[in-house]
């Protein structure tokens, strides 16, 4: 029996012959692309959506089910399901990693292809599903900060170095350097990194001693790029001078520094601390723009911060009004102000506009 079922892709991952599911709309409300309609151009019409700074869209996927007595999944369970396979594939990539970075840091020997499998382990999660930044928001109960830190920071990393169109080589190499960026934070003392309190300048002096540990602890591996081992020094250094360990400025910040920066960044504030909560996505896309111009590379920023938030396209939240809703719509400008729909009825509440300033999204 055939089956159809609705799925978000990324327009990036579009094919000729897929069948929208849903109207795309614009931000001015008008149809750009109606539901039925069939893909055939298919760069033609990424163009033609990124310019209207639309990254996702519902198509149809066809299902051809035997009929067996057993229910199909809701989406609920499939949503479940997909939470618990991301897990697995972190748990698995997490024991890894650990082993690795106790090697390097030991200055033992390790093998190039060993850590490329990781690397493939940790592509293949982006690989496996549509939307890695739901899947990270929905992950809430990981608590060793280095580990989970680290595998965020090099999905979201690999996510903006395709959205730069970096060429393979280039995708490969950023991957590396997220991984690995972390692996110095094994050598600072474990209570200052687990504290609940704020840090006394003493405990962040020690903090930022872990690049210099990341670095000293690669540089010896041959299959390590420079351009690798540049990113795992240079990925707290600020557009600005105002960043750490060499105070470079600008254009003197390698690509996948400045990269990596943003990645490092939001990774960090969407998840909890011992000192503190975590806070929205659309929280630090606001905090990104009103507090970070300055520091991190403008065109990347800029770049990342539209691309961002059309990945919560769908998503469910809870408003501070007490209801539930799911955003349908990203504006270009306000960006963290979404259009939202609420549950179970025909009620569309613009969060950018002015009477509705005092709602906010205060879970995901």
């Amino acid at each position: 029996m055939s089956k159809l079922r609705i799925k978000e892709v990324s327009i990036e991952d579009l094919k000729k012959g897929m069948k929208l599911a849903k109207d795309v709309i614009s931000q001015r409300g008008n149809i750009l692309l109606p539901k039925g309609q069939k893909l055939e151009e298919i760069q033609r019409t990424q163009t033609f959506l990124e310019q209207h700074d639309i990254y996702f869209v519902f198509v149809e996927e066809d299902q051809t089910n035997v009929t067996t007595g057993i229910e199909p999944k809701t989406e609920l369970e499939k949503e479940v399901e997909e939470i618990e396979l991301f897990r697995e594939d972190y748990l698995q990539v997490r024991s890894r990693m650990q082993n690795d970075f106790e090697k390097i840091l030991q200055g033992e020997n390790i093998e190039k292809e060993d850590v490329h499998e990781n690397v493939g382990k940790i592509l293949d999660a982006y690989g496996n599903t549509m939307n890695v930044f739901q899947l990270m928001q929905k992950m809430e109960d990981l608590d060793d900060i280095t580990y989970a830190h680290s595998y965020n920071v090099t999905l979201i990393s690999y996510s903006i170095g395709k959205w730069l169109k970096l060429t393979k080589k280039q995708l490969e190499d950023l991957t590396l350097a997220s991984m690995l960026l972390d692996i110095g934070k094994m050598k600072v003392d474990s209570e200052i990194l687990n504290k609940s309190e704020n840090f006394t300048s003493d405990d962040f002096l020690e903090c930022k001693k872990h690049v210099i540990y990341s670095y000293e602890a690669v540089k010896n591996y041959d299959f390590l790029s420079q351009d690798v081992k540049q990113a795992i020094l240079m990925h707290h250094e600020r557009m600005d001078g105002s960043g750490y360990p060499l105070a470079v400025k600008g254009d003197k910040i390698p690509l996948f520094a400045r990269i990596i920066a943003i990645a490092d960044i939001y990774s960090a504030i969407t998840s909890a601390r011992p000192y503190r909560g975590k806070k929205t996505p659309f929280q630090v896309i606001s905090m990104l723009e009103r507090d970070y111009v300055q520091k991190l590379d403008p065109k990347i920023l800029y770049h990342f911060m539209h691309r961002i938030g059309s990945c919560f396209v769908g998503q469910q939240i809870e408003l501070s009004n007490g209801k539930y809703a799911r955003i349908i719509f990203v504006p270009s400008q306000n960006m963290y102000r979404p259009v939202v729909k609420i549950d179970n009825t025909e009620e569309i509440i613009d969060l950018s506009s002015r009477e509705n300033k005092d709602i906010e999204i205060i879970n995901f």
